[in-house]
């Protein structure tokens, strides 16, 4: 693991890109490139493809990881019977080193000290953080440039330790930040409670926080809210006479109608009937 090159790394983003399908169609399958202005760091979650770089050719599929450097030749081929599908980071960086008393910046002229190409055969969580960088970026609300690079410097951390199974957040770290997410649900369920405010409420950017919460919980912040109002309805369907609509309003939900679906949905049956069962 080599800390000094993470010590003095100081990476600047410039786009984040989704390529999808649509993406492939404009293009007629085929993305080249003469001279790459970027450095480009990429994760491939689906769809097969031919990545050329300079005169060699690597085979792409869900999981494979790729670099391309600045400055050079390269072409992407894919079909559209198995159209590739994948998230890249656009960027530049430099070395930052101090002397002691003054700093010493390079800009550098090689991608990360990583392979060319490899597969991460764990890459779930990839996808769902590549994803949460994207939609960060894209949002362009106060501060995303700086929580994009916060989050691209924990992924390549992560990727130089080979760690294709987890964040560089620590499980204790990881469960204290869920927990803290979790009692705030539990003494505001029956109000209005978006992502965003719970993941200010911990201090994280939402698309950071939804993939910390859902790796640990296995379900998105919004779908264990659900559940908490979901178990509060329970209770008061059994326990009490409220009116279905009351009962909706009480465990936070805003539209008795909307309530009776997801219970339904969740359950297999109407809230009437489970009173009644």
């Amino acid at each position: 693991m080599d800390y000094e090159f993470l010590l003095g790394f100081a990476p600047r983003i410039f786009d984040v890109v989704h390529r999808d399908r649509s993406f492939w169609e404009r293009w007629n399958f085929r993305l080249e490139r003469e001279r790459t202005r970027f450095f480009t760091f990429s994760y491939v979650y689906d769809g097969r493809g031919t990545l050329e770089r300079n005169g060699q050719a690597w085979q792409l599929e869900a999981g494979s990881m790729f670099q391309i450097g600045a400055g050079e030749r390269m072409r992407v081929q894919t079909s559209s019977e198995d159209t590739l599908k994948f998230y890249s980071v656009h960027y530049r960086y430099g070395d930052l080193q101090w002397d002691g008393l003054k700093a010493d910046w390079n800009e550098a002229e090689k991608p990360l000290p990583l392979p060319d190409v490899w597969t991460e055969r764990e890459h779930s969580f990839l996808g769902e953080t590549f994803g949460a960088l994207y939609a960060d970026w894209n949002s362009k609300r106060i501060g995303y440039e700086w929580q994009v690079k916060s989050g691209f410097l924990q992924l390549v951390k992560s990727m130089m330790e080979g760690q294709s199974k987890s964040l560089s957040l620590e499980q204790e770290p990881m469960e204290s930040i869920v927990q803290k997410a979790v009692e705030y649900m539990l003494t505001h369920y029956g109000r209005t409670l978006t992502r965003e405010e719970l993941a200010e409420h911990v201090s994280l950017s939402p698309g950071y926080f939804s993939v910390i919460f859902k790796q640990y919980t296995g379900l998105t912040p919004i779908q264990y809210l659900t559940r908490i109002r979901l178990d509060h309805a329970k209770r008061l369907l059994r326990g009490s006479r409220l009116p279905i609509r009351e009962v909706a309003e009480q465990a936070g939900f805003s539209d008795s109608f909307y309530f009776t679906r997801i219970f339904g949905r969740e359950t297999g049956i109407s809230p009437r009937d489970y009173r009644n069962g």
